[in-house]
């Protein structure tokens, strides 16, 4: 139960050689229960994003001799990079509410090689994506426009995804997968390495 308490002893006996003499290592450990075993039933977060830099509307602003932008510059790329993400999400709301229409307008837009996010947790993304997404009033189909240090993301929630606990274990049971299927590799076909290639290759 919480707050069981019980103390493990061990000593372990080794002689180095015949006729040495023994030295016997002793430790005790002290073990506690703090909380009891649980699994995270937590829900993770699925959404789509458009991403939308002012660095896109910069270009209009280059300068040959490497001056850097003034603040006016800035301001005026960040205005479009705005606006243009308030207009997809506008577009997006008045038709339906499908990945077929967000792929639509996502394609040539979006500045992400991703549009889509799926069975996110905490911790994964940028705070104000994952404040937004895991917010406790975020319903399914909702649709803003976030700004953060990339840009206007036309954020899309599409729900809620697997639990924690079933994501984690998944991705436990597939990386283990892999790595046996590695090992299978490596023994069924020989590498061999040529440290002066390898060595160029890293310089």
């Amino acid at each position: 139960q919480v707050g069981d308490a019980k103390v493990f002893s061990s000593d372990d006996e080794s002689e180095e050689d015949e006729g040495a003499i023994s030295e016997t290592a002793f430790s005790t450990n002290v073990y506690r229960i703090e909380k009891p075993a649980y699994i995270q039933e937590e829900l993770t977060k699925n959404f789509g994003h458009i991403l939308i830099s002012a660095d896109t509307f910069m270009e209009d602003h280059t300068h040959e001799d490497g001056e850097e932008h003034s603040e006016e510059e800035e301001a005026a790329a960040d205005a479009l990079a705005k606006a243009e993400a308030e207009r997809i999400l506008a577009e997006f709301l008045k038709g339906e509410i499908t990945e077929e229409a967000f792929n639509a307008l996502a394609k040539d837009k979006n500045e992400d090689s991703n549009e889509y996010y799926d069975d996110v947790k905490t911790g994964e993304m940028v705070t104000e994506i994952e404040d937004w997404i895991f917010s406790e009033d975020r319903k399914e189909n909702d649709a803003e426009v976030i700004k953060t240090t990339y840009g206007y993301h036309v954020t899309w929630f599409r729900g809620n995804g697997e639990a924690y606990w079933f994501v984690d274990s998944k991705n436990d049971y597939y990386n283990d997968l892999v790595e046996k299927w590695i090992e299978t590799l490596e023994k069924d076909i020989p590498v061999t390495v040529d440290a002066s290639v390898a060595d160029k290759i890293l310089k």
